[in-house]
């Protein structure tokens, strides 16, 4: 029974007779068990819900007690390499980010305190408090334990040298595939008895060695007006005024100089055994003008940003002077 049914039995109940109330009240009483049944429906949902929050709540809070502990017991680790390191390397040498896996002690699963570390950065924990069970968590070491494992030594491995696997990996270099089909060899050797099955794959690296050549760009000289006026076009590819230098031979210079440590002599030998007659007072005058022109104006921007800032850092690397052996 809908509503506009309802509506009008309630205003016109009393122009039926008994007769006509009969079909009406069974409809209103099939109308009320639909709707007590959609209400138990509803009802079992609710609680059927209700109990599955529960379980999920409970799963968190296991998984967040159990990455809590795992992260506690990974800060006693990086504690007990951080006094071995003192001891070893000093106290604010650079040494002591590289920590090794065999500085750890033996009952300890390198791989499951790294994939902790990766899960524990990924998700975020909840900052509602936890009751942890304190059995679960590791206990701080004892300052004995920690003064013997800061004085036990690494053993020097006097055995035959551990060579790397010599598969290099070849995931960042560009790849030139070249197909070997000749297919008059192949029916010469093997008559037309022959079909193709498949490719086998040959690798094998190769090298192409830098090339320094004199690139000539003519700007044509124009004529203008009634009396033939030459004019000269800009050329507009100047990367330094009065200089013959390219923004590909500036960009090689600075990164064999700066980035890879090559000295201008070498430099000089380099380009003369490729046709370029110059001296290494050349390439230091044309390294000059590329700071003067490019560099110096970027120095001078990062210093003004840096002194703009409210801290400045400095890299100082303290040493121990008083040290217990004086």
């Amino acid at each position: 029974m809908d509503a506009k049914k309802l509506n009008q039995f309630k205003l016109n109940i009393d122009s039926y007779s008994l007769e006509q109330l009969r079909p009406l009240s069974m409809e209103l009483i099939d109308f009320a068990q639909e709707l007590l049944g959609a209400i138990e429906i509803h009802e079992r949902v609710q609680e059927e819900m209700a109990v599955e929050i529960e379980k999920q709540a409970a799963v968190i809070k296991e998984v967040i007690a159990e990455k809590t502990a795992k992260s506690v017991r990974i800060s006693h680790l990086e504690e007990l390499l951080a006094v071995k390191n003192h001891e070893q390397y000093g106290s604010s040498s650079e040494k002591m980010a590289h920590k090794t896996a065999e500085q750890l002690p033996e009952d300890v699963d390198v791989s499951s305190v790294q994939e902790t570390a990766g899960e524990s950065s990924e998700e975020p924990v909840s900052e509602e408090p936890l009751a942890l069970n304190v059995a679960a968590v590791p206990a701080a070491p004892a300052e004995e334990e920690k003064q013997e494992i800061a004085s036990s030594e690494p053993k020097k491995d006097n055995r035959k040298k551990k060579y790397a696997s010599r598969k290099l990996k070849y995931k960042d270099l560009a790849v030139l595939v070249a197909y070997g089909w000749d297919v008059d060899r192949i029916s010469k050797e093997y008559g037309d008895d022959w079909s193709f099955i498949e490719w086998e794959s040959h690798q094998q690296l190769e090298y192409v060695p830098a090339f320094t050549y004199l690139k000539e760009t003519r700007i044509p000289v124009i004529a203008v007006g009634p009396e033939s006026t030459p004019v000269r076009l800009p050329f507009e590819d100047i990367v330094i005024p009065r200089s013959d230098l390219s923004s590909s031979f500036a960009a090689a210079l600075v990164d064999e100089k700066y980035h890879w440590h090559v000295p201008t002599n070498r430099l000089a030998e380099r380009l003369r055994a490729q046709g370029l007659d110059i001296t290494r007072q050349n390439l230091d005058y044309k390294l000059m003008r590329i700071i003067d022109e490019f560099l110096i104006p970027v120095a001078d921007y990062m210093k003004e940003t840096l002194l703009d800032t409210d801290h400045i850092q400095v890299d100082e690397t303290p040493i121990e002077v008083l040290g217990n052996d004086k």
